[in-house]
C-alpha cells in the first residue's frame, strides 16, 4: 500500500545496528498550502520485487517519468482509496547502520543562484499553491504505507497547482537482495495517492541504492538533496542532488559536495540559503558527528565553517549528548530552527533546536540551543520507533497549524533490520502540544 513518509539515511544492507538517518527531510521553501486537514491513507498498486519503474542509472528513466505523468492524471480522476493501516509486530531495537562507500561520477556543474527562500517567512521565491482539500478529522494514522516496502525519510512539497509531491526512501527486496531507493507518490487529499514511482536507485552506478530525499525550491527551480545507501566498497555513501522544473521530472544526479566528502561515508545532506551562501549540514557516518559547510552554489566551492561541527545542546545550554541526523533546517518566525532526529540513549525521535544567532554570519549556524523532545503520540503503527525521521511544515498561515510528518514502526527485523515503516502525521499551533491525525 502506498502513503507519503519523510527522510532517513541509512547505513548497511544487513543487520547492523548503528543509525543513520535521513535527514533533512527539510523543504526549505515549504510551498503555500501543504496544509493536512486529512483523511485516510491509501495505496497505489505495489510495485513487484525487480519489477518496479526503475531509473535510468542515476538519473530519472523516461519510463518513470510516462508513468508519474500518467500517475497524476490518474489522481486528477480520483483513485479509490485503500487503507494504509495494518503491520507485522515484533519489537526489535534501532535500525539504522552505516558503512563504507565512495564518491560517484560527477554530473556536469549546475550552478544555482540563492533566493534566499527559506520556508514561509523567508523572502524569496516560494510558488504560490492552491489549497488541499483534506479532512484532518477523517484521518487515522498510518497515513500512507505501501505493501511490501518500508517507508521512511519522506519529503513533502505542495505544488503551485495543489498537487501535494511526497518523496521518500522506499526500502524493499530487489535483485535477490534489500535494496533502497528513492521514490515518489502524489496526492491532493492525503487520502488518495498516485501510484509511487522510484526515481533515484544507483544501481547502474555501482551503488546498493540511494535514500533520504529533501526538496526545496530555490533559483526558480526544484532542488532535491539525498545519499547513497548500503554498503558497496571500495565506495563510501556520498551525498548528491538533482533538480527539476516540475516536481515530477528530475534530472541526472550531481554529487553534493564532493571535495569535503570523498573518500569517507557522509549522509543526511539539508541545505538553507541565508546572506548569499548556501549553508550544508550533512553527517559523518563513521564518526556519527553533524558536519557544517558552505558555499555559493550547489556546485561550489563548498568550504567547512568555523570547526565543521555545530554546538546542538538543550535549554540548560549543554550539549544534549546523543547523535544527531535526518536534518532539516527551517525559518519560524524569524528564527532558524533545526530538526534532528536524535539517538542514543533516545531511540530515534525528534527534537526541535533553535539558533543563537540571526544567521547572517557564517559562525551563527555553528550554535544551536533550547533543544526539546517533540511530543509525538504513540499509536498502534509506531510502538517501537514513534517519530523516526521527523518533517515539519508551518502552514499557520493557511490554517493555523504546524505539521509533522514522520515513520512509525512496530518492529525493527524486517526489511535489513529498518522494520515495517509507515507514515503518520500530526499537528500542533505551539511547537509544544502535538495530535495526530483524526485528533
Amino acid at each position: 500500500m502506498t502513503h507519503p513518509q519523510r527522510k532517513d539515511s541509512e547505513g548497511k544492507v544487513g543487520r547492523d545496528a548503528s543509525p543513520a538517518g535521513h535527514v533533512v527531510r527539510f523543504v526549505l521553501t515549504a510551498a503555500p498550502g501543504l496544509l493536512i486537514a486529512c483523511g485516510s491513507g491509501t495505496s497505489a498498486t505495489p510495485a513487484p520485487q525487480d519489477a518496479y519503474a526503475a531509473p535510468n542509472g542515476m538519473g530519472t528513466s523516461d519510463s518513470a517519468n510516462a508513468q508519474d505523468s500518467a500517475a497524476m492524471s490518474a489522481m486528477d480522476q480520483a483513485i479509490p482509496p485503500v487503507d494504509g493501516a495494518g503491520a507485522p509486530v515484533d519489537d526489535a531495537p534501532a535500525d539504522d547502520a552505516p558503512a563504507d562507500e565512495a564518491p560517484a561520477a560527477g554530473g556536469d556543474a549546475n550552478m544555482i543562484p540563492i533566493d534566499g527562500g527559506g520556508p514561509r517567512d523567508a523572502s524569496g521565491d516560494a510558488p504560490s499553491g492552491a489549497s488541499s482539500a483534506v479532512s484532518w478529522g477523517t484521518l487515522h494514522n498510518p497515513f500512507y504505507a505501501h505493501d511490501g516496502w518500508s517507508v521512511k525519510d519522506v519529503a513533502v512539497f505542495y505544488g503551485p497547482d495543489g498537487v501535494i509531491h511526497v518523496y521518500f526512501s522506499a526500502f524493499f527486496l530487489d535483485a535477490g537482495m534489500e535494496r533502497c531507493h528513492v521514490a515518489q507518490t502524489s496526492t491532493r487529499d492525503l487520502q488518495t495517492f498516485t501510484p509511487a514511482i522510484v526515481i533515484f536507485d544507483g544501481r547502474s552506478d555501482g551503488w546498493v541504492g540511494m535514500c533520504s530525499p529533501d526538496v526545496q525550491h530555490m533559483g526558480g527551480q526544484y532542488v532535491m538533496t539525498f545519499n547513497a545507501w548500503g554498503d558497496a566498497s571500495p565506495k563510501p555513501k556520498q551525498l548528491f542532488y538533482a533538480t527539476s522544473a516540475d516536481l515530477i521530472t528530475w534530472s541526472v544526479a550531481h554529487p553534493l559536495a564532493a571535495t569535503l566528502t570523498a573518500g569517507r561515508s557522509y549522509i543526511d545532506a539539508a541545505l538553507a540559503p541565508s546572506a548569499g551562501q548556501l549553508f550544508l549540514f550533512y553527517k559523518d557516518d563513521q564518526t556519527l558527528q553533524t558536519h557544517l559547510a558552505a558555499g555559493p552554489a550547489l556546485d561550489g566551492p563548498w568550504h567547512v565553517v568555523g570547526s565543521g561541527l555545530p554546538a546542538i545542546m538543550t535549554a540548560s545550554g549543554q550539549p544534549t549528548g546523543q547523535v544527531h541526523e535526518n536534518y532539516q533546517l527551517l525559518l519560524i518566525d524569524g528564527h532558524w530552527r533545526l530538526l534532528t532526529t536524535d539517538y542514543a540513549p533516545i531511540t530515534n525521535e525528534g527534537f526541535l533546536y533553535t539558533m543563537h544567532g540571526a544567521g547572517l554570519a557564517e559562525t551563527d549556524w555553528l550554535t544551536w540551543e533550547g533543544g526539546y523532545k517533540l511530543a509525538v503520540q504513540r499509536e498502534a503503527f509506531n510502538t517501537n520507533h514513534v517519530d523516526n525521521a521527523a518533517y515539519l511544515v508551518d502552514e499557520r498561515a493557511g490554517d493555523g497549524f504546524f505539521y509533522l510528518f514522520y515513520a512509525g514502526r512496530t518492529e525493527g527485523n524486517t526489511h535489513a533490520g529498518r522494520g515495517d515503516n509507515k507514515l503518520g502525521v500530526s499537528r500542533s499551533t505551539d511547537l509544544m502540544v502535538w495530535k495526530p491525525a483524526g485528533q
